[in-house]
């Protein structure tokens, strides 16, 4: 009976038709709703199956394996119902045949009941509870939990509304206690008490169930042959049935007469057998032959007749009833009535109808026998291709599962080989634009450095040109102005006089011009074309690097770059010009200020901008442009620095030792 109520259950929420077999690309492609509907009808039709087909054993195969991972890898993803459907109907799957797993069912009963007891709803942890306990039943150690689980759920179910709900769990209460429990009068109670609920809701199949759940409780009994305990539940039976609508009250207790006489039948307990035949002759008089129980009724009354040797009033039922022509009874009905109904005959001295009956006997039960052996053989059979199917199915899913490690393999293996070539791409073209970089950097000091070669090789030229013409052509007129100045006192020729006059002021003129122009050549003034040099490179620096947009200012110290090293001032410009390029690169700023000027021991550079600043501990100090600043720093036995904040620009900052520290 227990698994008569699964199967009651488990239809309660299906809605749609199922294909004899799905796919698993196909199911996985349904909505979570489908998915659900699908699974429920999948597993309905699989336990309403004898023999189930191969096709629904791989249809229930995939939803699980579809199922198992949805939950075990997005159940934070999926919403609370559609893991609470799937937690239940993965239940579902571990308690049917074949896929039997207590453990694993009650491990997601168990999880869906949690997730329905936080949901609140109360509905199905009323469902969950009977589902679990019908998997706990099947362990007699686990009974106790069993009976405590459904029990636990009664104070739910009876504070609701839904009087169906109700009436499953009193009668798998019922149906549990008559399985397990010698308890008759709650036995009685909780299974009269769903019939009452199902009858009440004109739920007649249930209500059936419900019913009959009481009287299979009863088979331990009949199978011990104990009368005198059948009677007693008889009574119980008859008392509980008091407390229901009259109209209801008639079927439990004839089914349970007939049953009680057909058992004695079967026991051949004449006694016993003439009792309850009386009884169960009311299946007759009340009309109740929709439900098939006047066959058993008259056949039990034939056999009290004929043990009571009431042969006349034997064929007269027989005739009446016309049972025997009944096509609508069992086989091991017929093959008794036959074998009573000869003998009856030949207890009349009737031989032709005694043999008539007689042969027929024989005849069936040579025909009983050897569809028993067709049975027997079909059953088989089918158990055989059902084995054979599987073995099929394993072997498809082993090679699906091998030709996916395959495509798994080959997968990973070209992603490696896509990522090892993208990583030595990477590395080749970064050590590339190293050496373009290094290259750039070579190129630009040594331009700066022919430069400054060049600039100084004019200098120093030009104070040759300054010294020789102060030592020789200035000394020379100085020479010719002093004898010229005596030529002009020692005459006395007023023309000649007037004349060497001229001459010796045209002689002082070209003598001071010659000694100023000397002077000018040899000694720079204020501003020093030496290092009036650096100023204008830092602005041709910014002037070709950075667009009109940016805003520059310019402040150098001339008198501080006086004792810098040739070397170390290149080694400024490269600086100024990889940080300005870094600038136009990445600080995405509008103003960029350069400062360099000098205090007592040291030069200091600082290059400022207004861009968008970066985390200073997230430096890539491995970068080449980095790398070249330091190693400038460096070699100048300077400092470097860097200070920024995300949003507040930029500032570098590099001390250098001026050339008297240095020294």
């Amino acid at each position: 009976m227990r698994t008569v109520f699964i199967i009651l259950l488990s239809t309660l929420f299906v809605t749609k038709a199922l294909s004899q077999s799905i796919s698993d690309a196909g199911f996985r492609s349904l909505s979570h709703a489908q998915q659900e509907d699908t699974a429920s009808t999948c597993i309905q039709r699989y336990m309403q199956s004898g023999v189930p087909s191969s096709e629904l054993v791989r249809s229930i195969h995939i939803i699980k394996d579809v199922y198992r991972s949805q939950v075990s890898a997005s159940e934070t993803e999926l919403p609370s119902t559609v893991v609470l459907g799937k937690y239940r109907q993965l239940g579902d799957i571990y308690s049917l045949n074949g896929f039997v797993n207590i453990d694993s069912g009650l491990y997601f009963y168990d999880r869906a009941l949690k997730v329905a007891q936080d949901l609140k709803y109360s509905r199905d942890i009323v469902l969950i509870q009977i589902f679990r306990s019908s998997l706990l039943n099947q362990n007699p150690k686990t009974l106790p939990e069993a009976m405590s689980s459904l029990l636990s759920a009664v104070k739910i179910a009876e504070s609701q509304n839904d009087e169906y709900i109700q009436a499953l769990l009193y009668s798998s209460i019922g149906c549990l206690m008559g399985d397990t429990y010698d308890t008759t009068s709650l036995t009685a109670y909780y299974c009269l008490k769903g019939a009452y609920l199902f009858y009440k809701l004109k739920q007649m199949n249930e209500f059936n169930l419900s019913v009959l759940a009481y009287i299979s409780s009863l088979n331990n009994v009949y199978s011990q042959y104990n009368m005198p305990s059948v009677l007693r539940r008889a009574d119980s039976l008859s008392t509980a049935l008091r407390h229901f609508d009259a109209s209801i009250n008639f079927l439990p207790g004839a089914e349970f007469y007939v049953n009680a006489g057909y058992l004695a039948l079967n026991k051949r307990d004449t006694a016993a057998l003439i009792r309850y035949a009386d009884s169960a002759e009311m299946v007759n008089e009340q009309g109740l032959q929709i439900f098939s129980l006047h066959k058993r009724a008259i056949l039990i009354k034939l056999f009290s007749l004929h043990y009571d040797k009431k042969y006349e009033d034997f064929v007269k039922l027989l005739h009446s009833s016309l049972i025997a022509q009944d096509t609508m009874l069992s086989g091991s009905d017929q093959l008794s009535l036959y074998d009573i109904t000869g003998k009856t005959f030949a207890a009349l001295h009737q031989y032709d109808s005694a043999y008539h009956y007689t042969q027929r006997y024989n005849e069936l039960r040579d025909s009983l026998q050897f569809d028993a052996y067709k049975a027997k053989l079909y059953v088989i059979t089918t158990q055989y291709n059902l084995n054979q199917k599987q073995v099929e199915i394993d072997q498809l899913e082993r090679a699906d599962k091998e030709h996916t490690i395959i495509m798994l393999i080959v997968s990973i293996s070209l992603l490696a080989v896509i990522l090892l070539s993208f990583i030595y791409m990477r590395i080749r073209s970064a050590k590339l634009q190293e050496k373009i970089h290094a290259l750039h950097h070579s190129t630009r000091h040594q331009i700066i450095e022919l430069q400054e070669k060049a600039r100084i090789a004019k200098d120093e030229e030009r104070k040759r040109l300054g010294l020789e013409l102060h030592d020789d052509l200035a000394a020379t007129l100085a020479a010719l102005k002093y004898k010229t100045e005596l030529m002009v006192m020692n005459s006395n020729d007023p023309v000649q006089k007037k004349q060497l006059h001229d001459i010796a002021e045209r002689l002082n003129r070209a003598y001071d011009i010659t000694r100023g122009k000397s002077h000018e050549w040899y000694k720079p003034s204020a501003f020093d074309v030496v290092d009036a040099s650096f100023p204008a490179r830092v602005n041709s620096i910014l002037q070709e690097t950075l667009p009109n947009t940016y805003q520059t200012e310019i402040t150098i110290d001339d008198y501080s770059l006086q004792n810098i090293l040739l070397q170390h001032k290149i080694y400024l410009l490269l600086i100024i010009q990889e940080c300005v390029t870094n600038i136009l690169k990445h600080a995405k700023a509008h103003k960029v200020e350069i400062l360099l000027y000098g205090d007592n021991e040291n030069v200091i550079l600082s290059i400022n901008d207004d861009g968008k600043g970066m985390d200073t501990k997230n430096i890539n100090r491995s970068g080449i442009g980095l790398k070249s600043i330091q190693q400038f720093v460096r070699e100048m036995l300077g400092a470097f620095n860097i200070s920024s904040k995300p949003g507040e620009g930029t500032c570098i900052n590099i001390i250098i030792p001026s050339g008297d520290s240095f020294l």
